[in-house]
């Protein structure tokens, strides 16, 4: 009897240790800007990221390996040895996420921001952060930046006050959508907030982009097969009028 009890234990832990092992993980880089003038924006954006990533862990089974850098750790140097030195599988989902301040000079050639930290010192360019998840393999990738994509030779910061209107309705979802959205799906998706000399607008609420994307994304996982394309036109209608983002995906 203690044979056959011990039998079925180790059978029992081998079975746990597989599936540990083959379990996907969900790699979560979330920076925000809570330090600086725009902390109201940006905690609302940080706390919406928050509370979708578990629902989208518990949906997919993934394992949700989240690193938050904001206040004290909300620093250049540490996001950058971060994602360095940042171990991912090839059948992983990572997702990276900035809100905050953001720029561009007029002798940048390619259409990403550079995110600021520090106002007197160079910023972290979204290509890099790109090129380097992209360079690690993983299986899925979404980089995404709500922040101005101004020239900083024509001022870092705008006065301009908008009254922005967009009815922004969510939908009961499908949740069996976010395992096609986050799990399934394969290659990168690269979004900026706004075009190139563009400022990118928020409130309370958060990213007026940020609250576009969940918005939309919440109508497409009511689609019985949902993409990130449908998806990310469906944002970009939202507010096309007032900042145009940019998407790329790679393949």
């Amino acid at each position: 009897m203690r044979y056959f009890l011990f039998f079925l234990f180790f059978v029992f832990n081998c079975l746990i240790t597989q599936q540990t092992l083959s379990a996907k993980t969900l790699h979560a880089i979330l920076v925000a800007d809570t330090v600086h003038d725009i902390r109201s924006v940006t905690y609302s954006d940080l706390q919406r990221w928050q509370e979708e990533l578990k629902v989208i862990a518990k949906h997919t089974k993934m394992i949700l390996k989240e690193c938050i850098f904001s206040g004290a750790k909300f620093n250049k140097e540490k996001v950058r040895d971060y994602i360095e030195n940042l171990s991912i599988d090839r059948k992983d989902s990572v997702i990276f996420y900035f809100t905050g301040h953001g720029y561009r000079t007029f002798s940048k050639n390619t259409p990403w921001p550079f995110i600021l930290f520090d106002y007197s010192k160079p910023g972290l360019d979204i290509q890099w952060v790109t090129d380097l998840i992209r360079k690690k393999k993983p299986q899925f990738a979404l980089v995404m930046t709500d922040c101005c994509n101004n020239y900083r030779e024509n001022g870092l910061f705008g006065s301009e006050d908008k009254q922005i209107r967009i009815n922004l309705r969510s939908l009961p979802k499908r949740y069996e959508g976010y395992q096609r959205l986050f799990s399934l799906a394969e290659g990168c998706v690269v979004i900026s907030s706004c075009s190139a000399g563009q400022f990118s607008y928020g409130s309370r609420f958060g990213g007026l982009y940020t609250q576009c994307f969940f918005t939309s994304l919440s109508h497409e996982l009511t689609e019985k097969s949902p993409s990130w394309k449908k998806l990310l036109q469906r944002a970009n209608g939202y507010i096309n009028h007032i900042q145009r983002p940019i998407c790329e995906v790679y393949r």
